[in-house]
């Protein structure tokens, strides 16, 4: 900010959109006034308020600090790069942006794992079933037909005939 001829301020105090005050001192070590002020930790995003202090005027003027919206255009960088910037830490891509209630949910609940173990079970206890079949020994029919009461005898063995 220049001063231009006017009665210059001896300092600047700023307020940062953190809520913060900083001072700043525009006099150098002989007494001088500078002839302008220039404040360049403008990294967060907001309104900037500079006071004069001890001028002519107490004036005070507020500077807007907006981000760049090309900055933020996802063709701009690719989803890999911005992986591999951010690594480790795990990021969330939100696939439908106008709709970010799935995204949320996904990170509040995560995901959800039962369908995943029962199926895990069901495969298991089928394939126990076929290995315990088939590796179990096979007895003879008539030992089979031993082990069957004395009436089921007679009705196992006419039906193995006939």
């Amino acid at each position: 900010m220049p001063f231009g001829d006017e009665i210059r301020p001896a300092g600047v105090e700023i307020l940062p959109p953190s809520g913060e005050t900083i001072r700043k001192n525009l006099a150098d070590d002989a007494g001088a006034q500078a002839a302008e002020f220039r404040y360049d930790a403008t990294h967060d995003i907001g309104i900037y308020t500079l006071r004069m202090l001890q001028g002519v005027s107490a004036k005070q003027i507020a500077y807007a600090v907006n981000v760049d919206p090309d900055e933020s255009l996802p063709t701009k960088v690719k989803r890999e790069d911005l992986e591999e910037m951010f690594a480790p830490a795990p990021l969330v891509f939100a696939d439908n942006p106008d709709d970010l209630s799935e995204t949320f949910k996904l990170l509040k609940q995560g995901r959800s794992l039962w369908g995943l173990f029962l199926t895990a079970v069901l495969v298991a206890l089928v394939f126990e079933t076929f290995v315990s079949n088939w590796l179990s020994p096979k007895p003879d029919d008539d030992a089979q037909l031993q082990a069957l009461p004395p009436g089921m005898r007679r009705l196992a063995a006419g039906a193995k005939k006939g």
